[in-house]
């Protein structure tokens, strides 16, 4: 299942919108998965997608972990959207 999911990061929304639509055109949905930061670049997309009625949201997750670093615990919160489309 790994050929429909892309990792949202940093990249810029052009980059992602092409990504996401061409897996679109290859499979029937398409899982978005990220984390901490970058959970506002993951709806941004999504939410440009759907206005521009390319999308719809079939899945939400939302979970979180524990990272440790230097004797502080923190938590990470994490975001998978699954997508198909219209």
């Amino acid at each position: 299942m790994e050929e429909n999911l892309v990792y949202i990061g940093e990249k810029s929304f052009p980059v992602y919108e092409r990504i996401i639509l061409q897996k679109l055109s290859q499979n029937r949905e398409v899982i978005l998965k990220t984390r901490g930061k970058f959970i506002y670049n993951l709806v941004r997309i999504v939410s440009i997608l759907q206005k521009e009625n390319k999308v719809s949201i079939k899945r939400v997750e939302i979970s979180g972990s524990d990272f440790k670093k230097e004797d502080k615990t923190y938590y990470v919160p994490s975001i998978e959207v699954t997508l198909i489309k219209k």
